[in-house]
């Protein structure tokens, strides 16, 4: 799994970034440099998902955390929030 790691390397915290469906680590790195300056002494690493099958979007592999079979929002109740079955993250 690729990913961006800012300065410090050796540091005593980090702050792992997950990005959002679709986005990638870049589209965030500049985001968040104002943070990153003001807490210099912290390892900053964005990490990049996977490009995996979406069912919501007819097969089209995107970069996402796992298979999303809605296009909506995961809320409470959505498909997505309430299933059980992990086979969906396999891909």
């Amino acid at each position: 799994m690729q990913h961006i790691t800012f300065e410090p390397i050796h540091a005593r915290w980090a702050v792992v970034w997950l990005h959002g469906f679709g986005d990638a680590p870049e589209d965030w790195a500049n985001e968040f440099r104002t943070c990153r300056e003001a807490l210099a002494h912290v390892r900053w690493t964005h990490v990049r998902a996977p490009q995996v099958s979406q069912t919501c979007y007819n097969g089209l592999r995107m970069a996402s955390w796992g298979n999303y079979r809605d296009q909506g929002c995961t809320h409470v109740g959505s498909l997505d929030y309430e299933s059980r079955d992990l086979s969906l993250m396999k891909q």
